[in-house]
């Protein structure tokens, strides 16, 4: 199992949970039904958007001291695309 193998169970999970994939049979099958659960979907999307770094939980927020070096990967690409947007650049 690796992070590939995991991101593609969440993308299937939230398909089939979006009514996006049939139900099928123990054959393989299409029954021709097409099931929708909200809280699979809503899961599924929730942990894809971790993953992407998307949102952050606001008991993550840092104080940030103005020191770039202590900023993480993910944070400082963020700060960039601001100052982007600020300045008119679209990445």
């Amino acid at each position: 199992m690796d992070r590939a193998f995991v991101l593609a169970g969440l993308k299937e999970n939230l398909e089939r949970a979006s009514q996006r994939v049939p139900i099928r049979d123990a054959k393989g099958k299409e029954t021709g039904i097409y099931a929708y659960n909200g809280h699979v979907a809503n899961r599924a999307l929730e942990l894809l958007s971790k993953e992407l770094g998307m949102f952050m939980e606001r008991s993550q927020s840092v104080v940030w001291d103005g020191d770039m070096s202590k900023l993480t990967d993910l944070q400082l690409k963020n700060l960039l695309q601001q100052f982007g947007k600020l300045a008119g650049i679209e990445p």
